[in-house]
């Protein structure tokens, strides 16, 4: 009797680990996916803000330089002047 009884017992304990085993792959794989997610987000974001900046300073720039050329078409004078 007392073999029967552990027989089953590990029989059951098996069981639960093998659902437990799927159980954390199942977590793991969520687990992957939203990390994965999150980086691939972070990275458009972090894109997005050196597009946005070097656009700024390519614009600032063409803006400073038009203010020159429109300075000296009105007065004749070089613009650092």
């Amino acid at each position: 009797m007392w073999d029967m009884d552990t027989a089953a017992l590990q029989e059951a304990a098996s069981d639960v680990l093998a659902s437990v085993q799927k159980e954390q792959s199942a977590y793991n794989f969520f687990v992957t996916l939203a990390f994965t997610t999150v980086v691939a987000l972070l990275a458009t974001v972090t894109l997005g803000v050196a597009y946005l900046t070097i656009v700024q300073f390519l614009d600032k720039r063409q803006e400073l330089e038009d203010q020159g050329q429109l300075k000296t078409s009105i007065t004749g004078l070089p613009a650092d002047k």
